[in-house]
């Protein structure tokens, strides 16, 4: 018996949910009509070319980024070999002749 009195007061409950939650969705849509629809299919649009145009700025970024850690790898080298040059002509002049001095004075003018 006291089954029967829960179930009366469960069973408008739940038909109350099984009429609602269907139609949920409809309210919540922004797009209802055709011109709507229309609106819509242009944001795509507009969307869809502003991700594609991201999207080549980050190629082409990430291009430019290759190539100055290229640059930046070239003149690390660089920089490289004038120190180990400038150090061999240091090591000259001071081991070497007043010629050696002069002739490492008037490359480092």
């Amino acid at each position: 018996m006291r089954q029967i009195k829960s179930m009366k007061k469960i069973l408008p409950l739940f038909l109350l949910i099984a009429l609602v939650l269907p139609a949920l969705p409809g309210f919540s849509q922004k797009y209802k009509t055709t011109a709507d629809t229309v609106k819509l299919s242009k944001e795509y649009v507009k969307v869809s070319e502003d991700l594609a145009e991201l999207k080549a700025k980050l190629l082409i970024a990430e291009n430019d980024l290759l190539r100055y850690q290229s640059k930046a790898k070239d003149a690390d080298k660089d920089a490289a070999r004038a120190a180990s040059a400038s150090s061999d002509q240091a090591s000259k002049a001071e081991n070497g002749n007043v010629r050696d001095a002069r002739s490492a004075k008037k490359k480092a003018d």
